[in-house]
């Protein structure tokens, strides 16, 4: 019974976390890109998923034979708080830097003087910074 449970929570656990996932969208991106060779996708994705989970569990079993699973759980959580307080703070100044910039008075160009002043070039300057790390969707 406790082999079921163990199953059961963490398939349903990893379900959850998974949902709208970036291996989930990078997966749907190239099923779509390629409807022919879906079978291809599916194939490869399950096998990167699968080298990873095994890495994981590896490096889990290995861990917890170094360090008591407890003090692992709370690692875990502070390094989750922390990126979570990381990313929140950089959402929080991309915010404020958009908010100043649709707010900046604007030149003849167009551009606003903050833009400009910043070094940017012009109003494309305003696009979150992130995008330009995006491959081109065709």
């Amino acid at each position: 019974m406790v082999r079921l449970l163990t199953y059961i929570t963490t398939f349903l656990i990893i379900v959850l976390c998974e949902l709208g996932d970036k291996t989930q969208v990078a997966t749907l991106i190239f099923a779509s890109g390629n409807p022919h060779r879906k079978w291809q996708v599916f194939a490869a994705a399950a096998c990167a998923l699968v080298t990873c989970v095994t890495i994981e569990v590896t490096v889990g079993v290995a861990l917890s034979r170094l360090v008591p699973p407890a003090l692992i759980n709370r690692i875990t959580g502070v390094l989750f708080m922390l990126i979570g307080l990381f990313f929140g703070a950089s959402l929080l100044r991309e915010a404020r830097r958009a908010r100043r910039a649709r707010h900046a008075p604007r030149n003849a160009m167009g551009a606003s003087r903050d833009a400009m002043s910043n070094g940017g070039d012009g109003p494309a300057s305003a696009i979150p910074r992130y995008r330009q790390f995006l491959p081109p969707m065709v």
